[in-house]
C-alpha cells in the first residue's frame, strides 16, 4: 500500500472511445464500453489500467465510470493530492461547476464524485484535448481485447455493474422471510407449528442447528459451525466467491463446497449454484467444452478382486 506521503500528486487520465457507443438492448451478454486509466506519481512511475465496462451506458456515463474507477483507485493508494487529466468537456466542466448536470444519471454521477472528492486532501481536474491523451485512448481500445492479449505491464478490470448500481458486500437487513425463521422462532421462544407432523419435523430439524448471539449456525462433523444465510445473503455470497476479487468462476460444485469451506449454509446452495454458474456469461463463453463423442463403457474384468 502507497502511503500518502510517498505518493503525493497522482494523475489519471480517462478516455472512452467513440465506437464504444452501445445499442439499449436488455441482452444479459452485450459487451459494455471500455475505458484507459494512467497513474503517475512524482518519481515518474506508471502504472496503466484497462477497463471495460460489461452494462450498457451513454458515452457520458462512461466518461464518469471512468473518472469514478480512477477517483477509487486513488483512494486505495490514500493518494493526498490528485490531480485529473480527461478529454471529456462535459465531465470536466460540471464536476468543477461551470456546467449543471440536467440529466438526472448525469447528476447522479455527479454526486458520486462529489462523495469522493473530500477524501483527497487537495483535489484538481482539468480538460486537454483528445490529441494529447492518445495513450489513454489506445488503453480503452485494448480494453476490448481478451485479457490475455493485453501487455503484462497493462492491469486489467472488468466493472459488471454500474457505480450507482452495485451491489453491497455488506447489507443489513431489518426482516427477510426466510427459511430461517421457524428455527430461530422455537430455539429462541419454543415456537412451533400448530400442525402435529411440522412440529415434530421442525424439533427435529432444530437439533442440528444451534443459535448464538442472535445468529443462526448450523452443526457440522468435519466443519466448524456453518453460518446460515438468508437469500438475500447467499446471493452476495454467491457472487462474491465466484466473481468477487479473485474472479475464480468455480463451476457449479466447486463453488458450493468453496462456500461450505468458507463456514457458510443455506439448503438449496448447490443448486443456486448451479443456476449461477448457468447464467454466468463468462462461464458460458469460456467454458471447456466436451468434444469427445459418447461411447459405450468397456467392462474391465479381473483375475481376483482388486487385481486392477
Amino acid at each position: 500500500m502507497i502511503k500518502a506521503q510517498i505518493l503525493v500528486d497522482f494523475i489519471v487520465e480517462c478516455t472512452i472511445p467513440e465506437e464504444a457507443k452501445l445499442e439499449r438492448d436488455s441482452s444479459s451478454n452485450m459487451s459494455g464500453a471500455s475505458a484507459g486509466l494512467i497513474s503517475i506519481n512524482p518519481e515518474g512511475i506508471i502504472a496503466e489500467y484497462a477497463l471495460r465496462f460489461e452494462f450498457s451506458t451513454i458515452n457520458n456515463g462512461a466518461e464518469y465510470e471512468a473518472l469514478i474507477a480512477g477517483l477509487k483507485i486513488a483512494k486505495e493508494l490514500e493518494v493526498d493530492r490528485l490531480q485529473v487529466y480527461s478529454d471529456s468537456q462535459l465531465v470536466v466542466g460540471q464536476v468543477s461547476r461551470n456546467y449543471e448536470a440536467w440529466e438526472d444519471s448525469m447528476a447522479k454521477y455527479l454526486e458520486k464524485v462529489k462523495e469522493i472528492i473530500p477524501i483527497f486532501g487537495s483535489f484538481d481536474i482539468k480538460q486537454i484535448p483528445r490529441a494529447e491523451n492518445t495513450r489513454a485512448d489506445l488503453l480503452s481500445k485494448l480494453a476490448t481485447l481478451v485479457p490475455v492479449e493485453l501487455p503484462k505491464e497493462v492491469l486489467f478490470e472488468v466493472i459488471k455493474y454500474p457505480s450507482m448500481k452495485e451491489p453491497q458486500l455488506v447489507m443489513e437487513i431489518s426482516h427477510e422471510p426466510s427459511w430461517i425463521d421457524p428455527l430461530v422462532a422455537y430455539l429462541k421462544d419454543g415456537v412451533l407449528p400448530h400442525d402435529a407432523k411440522e412440529a415434530w419435523k421442525l424439533r427435529n430439524q432444530a437439533s442440528r442447528y444451534i443459535l448464538y448471539e442472535g445468529k443462526l449456525y448450523k452443526r457440522s462433523y468435519s466443519l466448524p459451525l456453518l453460518k446460515c444465510l438468508q437469500p438475500s445473503e447467499a446471493d452476495i455470497a454467491l457472487w462474491e466467491v465466484h466473481e468477487g476479487v479473485c474472479e475464480s468462476h468455480l463451476e457449479a460444485r466447486s463453488l458450493s463446497h468453496k462456500l461450505l469451506r468458507q463456514s457458510y449454509y443455506w439448503p438449496t446452495m448447490y443448486h443456486n449454484s448451479i443456476e449461477y454458474v448457468r447464467k454466468c456469461d463468462r462461464c458460458q463463453r469460456y467454458a471447456n467444452i466436451q468434444r469427445q463423442p459418447t461411447s459405450k463403457l468397456t467392462p474391465l474384468s479381473a483375475p481376483w478382486p482388486f487385481a486392477q
